[in-house]
């Protein structure tokens, strides 16, 4: 992303990232962030944790009963 913004103010002819999508650009870089940072986590938990931290880990907050 970063890369992205520094090539639209080198080359402002041909923007990567349109003003009127930027919005919208910008909330799906940050979901596929969070999202690649969250399978991340579950990785390194079960590498320490063994496959019962799903268990922990999905069940926890809103879908605990």
């Amino acid at each position: 992303m970063l890369i992205a913004v520094y090539l639209d103010k080198a080359y402002p002819h041909r923007p990567m990232l349109p003003a009127d999508r930027l919005e919208e650009i910008l909330h799906l870089a940050g979901l596929g962030q969070n999202l690649m940072g969250a399978a991340f986590k579950m990785v390194i938990a079960r590498k320490h944790e063994g496959n019962e931290v799903d268990k922990s880990v999905l069940l926890r907050g809103c879908w605990s009963s």
